[in-house]
């Protein structure tokens, strides 16, 4: 991994891409960028990226197909892996596979389960807490298991965590139109893939991995979408979820409110504002994907030509108003943290993410006494695909 795509996260409420300023120019809805693709149009501003989203103009097949890229640019629900000349793709019909393990029903028969395995990462924190005062790393020893263990819950793939986030982290450290592949997780993945196909008993065939096994076996999914299905499930909860986790302790402590709180653990609206915020100030992935124009179109005062790249900046449109800027878990939900709601591509786990958030904030804050950010500890974080956390040092009070 480059150290170079690593930073030293001193404020969690500043923005992370201090390089690109016109990001966060007052006035500014959208700008050109030359880039070896050709030229990029960027929209920043809120109104602009709400009507961006969902232009049937853009489409998520940005960049020219190559064996060389990673294979989640497959992924299900993103990009479809035709070329670039309008195959129809299979978006449609792998989203109606796996979209039920993702609905309020099924997040909620899974939750007993998220719940016993935040209880054994608090129950291991606090006994190693009792050991050095406290300190513990909130992303390696909380928010990653925790995140890519729930993953695994929801798969059915029995997952070693720590092999894993290494390999995400690799991943998302790249820049998005140059992923490489820096590893082969194909036969791993397969390998796990086959193990539960041998493996499944007559009471199995409730989880995301049997409906995908069992499409396979009957022809209605090509095996070259395994990979993809089971990866950026992976992606979505290690890279996102376990960093919004940390984002959202962060700005708590930051802002003098993580003791309000906690006293107020029973408020599920509170929760929920608290959720909803973070993700508004600090959710980790900034932008869109990269898009496509398919023919010539307008954005804004912008004429965009077929195949110009269009990247709409969630990180900007969420801080484009009055106040925008002062983290308020008072605020009535007001963002574009998982894209929106009229974009075809909206986030399939968006619903997941935000459970496993609340969970967690009622994990940690009810489990461990004045949870703080370590102040002599660090926090890194990655800048690439994702803004993923490497370290983030916090402390609390032990018992003894």
């Amino acid at each position: 991994m480059a150290e170079t795509n690593i930073i030293a996260v001193g404020n969690f409420t500043q923005m992370r891409r201090p390089y690109e300023p016109r990001l966060y120019q007052p006035g500014v809805d959208a700008f050109w960028q030359d880039t070896d693709f050709g030229p990029e149009l960027h929209v920043v501003g809120r109104k602009l990226a709400e009507e961006t989203i969902p232009r049937p103009e853009l489409t998520r097949k940005a960049y020219p197909s190559s064996d060389d890229l990673h294979p989640s640019f497959t992924a299900p629900w993103g990009d479809d892996p035709d070329d670039r000349a309008g195959t129809p793709g299979c978006h449609d019909e792998h989203i109606a596979l796996i979209r039920q393990w993702f609905e309020t029903p099924a997040v909620r028969r899974m939750e007993d389960g998220f719940s016993a395995l935040a209880d054994r990462l608090i129950a291991a924190i606090r006994a190693k807490g009792d050991r050095n005062g406290g300190r513990f790393d909130l992303a390696n020893d909380f928010a990653g298991p925790f995140a890519l263990g729930c993953a695994g819950q929801l798969i059915g793939l029995e997952l070693a965590e720590a092999d894993w986030r290494d390999k995400i982290n690799v991943h998302v450290s790249a820049p998005f139109s140059d992923i490489p592949r820096q590893y082969d997780i194909d036969a791993e993945i397969w390998r796990l893939f086959g193990l539960r196909a041998v493996r499944r008993g007559d009471g199995d065939g409730g989880q995301l991995i049997d409906a995908v096994i069992d499409a396979v076996r009957d022809d209605r999914l090509d095996p070259r979408f395994v990979v993809p299905i089971v990866w950026m499930v992976l992606i979505a909860a290690e890279s996102t979820t376990s960093a919004n986790i940390v984002s959202m302790l962060g700005l708590l402590d930051e802002h003098g409110l993580t003791d309000q709180v906690r006293a107020n653990l029973d408020d599920d609206r509170l929760l929920t504002r608290v959720v909803e915020e973070s993700l508004r100030m600090g959710h980790v992935f900034d932008s869109t994907p990269p898009l496509r124009a398919v023919r010539d179109m307008r954005i804004g005062d912008f004429d965009v030509p077929k195949d110009t790249i269009v990247w709409v900046w969630y990180v900007s449109a969420n801080r484009d108003a009055p106040n925008d800027d002062r983290f308020d878990i008072t605020r009535q939900p007001n963002h574009i943290a998982f894209s929106t709601s009229r974009d075809p591509h909206v986030c399939l786990g968006a619903h997941m993410a935000r459970r496993m958030m609340k969970l967690a904030l009622t994990k940690l804050l009810g489990g461990l006494p004045h949870l703080r950010r370590d102040p002599e500890g660090s926090v890194r974080q990655v800048v690439g695909l994702n803004n993923s956390y490497l370290q983030a040092d916090f402390v609390f009070a032990p018992e003894h």
